[in-house]
């Protein structure tokens, strides 16, 4: 019997998953919760198999509650699954993967769904906080944008001081990298974070963008800035390797 803790804020989707869940009979629906301080009481009491968590909690972001379970010693479920939109066919996804689950992190082709193996005896990969952050933002993974900033990030995290050279050096290394044109890289970037800002969950954005609380789409150093701080408070309070 596969023991299942759901907690997101949206209801609806949290009934949604829950009506999907009881269909199957392998699987034990231990507790739901939209709350992450509650979610931390009942995995200290009654650790699951498998964690469901939604982009958003009723106190704190998915991704915020990902990064502080990481690493933790009573938590160790055979897999971890943040997903954020779709309907049922999403769920559907969900339910095959928790019978084989991924061995390394996967991207699943279904709206705002990804699925994280869990590695709970050893150090989080920066590479994986960062595309945690970047999910919880609705960037998608299979644009080139989502991966010129994710690899824009690593390099940042290595010298900040590239946040004051954008033009003169890191969009020629990330041309460089991709074999595109410096133009090309800074136009893909501002695209993928417009997009992601249009049709992407606001309240998400205003915690880590205080201008975005305002309506105020960042620029791309205003991103590249923002998430690099928010990454680096993450990475601090999380077991996080290179």
């Amino acid at each position: 019997m596969i023991r299942v803790i759901i907690a997101a804020a949206d209801s609806a989707q949290r009934k949604a998953l829950e009506v999907l869940l009881l269909q199957n009979e392998s699987i034990a629906l231990s507790a739901v919760t939209d709350s992450g301080r509650e979610l931390l009481n009942l995995l200290d009491s009654q650790p699951p198999d498998v964690l469901l968590v939604g982009q958003e909690l009723a106190d704190r972001s998915g991704v915020q509650m990902l990064s502080e379970l990481r690493g933790t010693p009573f938590l160790r479920p055979d897999a971890v699954f943040a997903f954020c939109g779709g309907g049922t066919g999403s769920f559907q996804i969900l339910l095959n993967a928790m019978e084989q689950p991924p061995a390394e992190e996967l991207n699943l082709a279904a709206p705002g769904l990804a699925v994280h193996q869990a590695d709970w005896w050893g150090p989080v990969p920066y590479r994986r906080l960062v595309a945690d952050f970047l999910f919880a933002l609705g960037i998608p993974a299979n644009v080139k944008g989502y991966r010129y900033l994710m690899w824009s990030l690593e390099q940042i995290r290595q010298d900040p001081e590239l946040l004051n050279l954008l033009t003169k050096a890191l969009y020629p290394m990330v041309g460089r990298q991709f074999k595109t044109k410096d133009g090309a890289a800074e136009r893909a970037m501002r695209h993928t974070i417009s997009t992601a800002f249009r049709h992407g969950d606001q309240t998400v954005w205003g915690s880590y963008f205080p201008s975005c609380a305002h309506g105020k789409k960042p620029t791309n150093g205003e991103f590249l800035a923002g998430a690099h701080e928010a990454l680096r408070m993450m990475a601090e309070r999380t077991n996080t390797s290179d």
